[in-house]
C-alpha cells in the first residue's frame, strides 16, 4: 500500500498499491501491488499468479515466462507422502449432498496452441473422473480427446467397479486412421445399429473382433 499524505484522527491513512485486484505484498519494506502478475478477481473468484491469459478460465492461474516451465511441487516428510484430493458433492460444505450420476468430480486438461499467436486452442487430451453410480458411489476414470478444430469426445472409461469401456463409436465405414505402430482398438457402429469391436493395423487393414449379438 502507498502512504496517503493526508491523515485522519492523528493517524496516517494507507491506500492500496497497484490497480484494482492487485494482491498486496512486501516490496522492500513497503506495501506493493501488481495486478498484472498477482491479482484476485472478486467477481469470478479467481487467483492469478504470473500474468493474465485469455484462455485462463479457472479459479487459479499460474503463468510463467516462455523460458521457464510451470510446476507445483509437493513435499511431505511423512510415510504417507504428498496428497492431493478432489472431493465432489452437491450442496454446500456445511450441508453436502451425495454426488449424482453424471457429476464430474475432477478434470485435468492438457492443451496445445493451434497458432494465431497462441490465442486459439488446438488438440486437447482430457482426463476426468465422473460419478457413474449414486447408490454405490462408483466413479469412472475417463479419457477424452479433441482433434485440432474438432469437438471433444469421451473415448475410454475405466469403471471403479471393474472394466474397460470404449465409449466412442465411429459410423459404419468411417474407421479411424491407422496407427504408426501397434494396433488401434475402437468400436464401430454398423448401419443396423449394432456395435462392433475392431482393431486397425499400421498397414491400414481393419479386423472385426466381435459383434454385438
Amino acid at each position: 500500500m502507498a502512504r496517503n499524505p493526508h491523515s485522519k484522527g492523528g493517524q496516517s491513512m494507507m491506500i492500496p498499491a497497484g490497480s484494482s485486484g492487485a494482491v498486496q505484498f512486501n516490496d522492500s519494506g513497503a506495501f506493493g501491488g501488481d495486478a498484472e502478475y498477482f491479482s484476485w478477481d472478486s467477481v469470478t473468484r479467481a487467483l492469478r499468479i504470473g500474468g493474465f491469459s485469455t484462455q485462463n478460465d479457472g479459479n487459479l492461474g499460474l503463468i510463467v515466462a516462455s523460458d521457464q516451465y510451470a510446476s507445483i511441487y509437493l513435499d511431505a516428510a511423512t510415510a504417507q507422502g504428498a496428497n492431493m484430493e478432489a472431493f465432489g458433492h452437491r450442496g454446500t460444505l456445511a450441508v453436502p449432498e451425495d454426488s449424482q450420476v453424471g457429476d464430474q468430480i475432477f478434470e485435468l486438461d492438457f492443451r496445445a496452441g493451434a497458432g494465431g499467436g497462441g490465442t486459439s486452442l488446438g488438440a486437447i487430451f482430457r482426463v476426468a473422473v465422473d460419478a457413474v453410480s449414486a447408490a454405490t458411489a462408483a466413479m469412472g476414470f475417463s479419457f477424452w480427446t479433441l482433434p485440432s478444430g474438432g469437438e471433444i469426445v469421451k473415448r475410454v472409461v475405466i469403471d471403479s467397479q471393474g472394466g474397460l469401456i470404449l465409449v466412442d463409436e465411429f459410423a459404419n465405414g468411417a474407421d479411424p486412421a491407422a496407427p504408426t505402430d501397434g494396433g488401434r482398438l475402437y468400436c464401430v457402429q454398423t448401419a443396423g445399429g449394432k456395435t462392433q469391436l475392431a482393431v486397425r493395423f499400421p498397414g491400414g487393414a481393419a479386423q472385426i473382433i466381435a459383434t454385438e449379438p
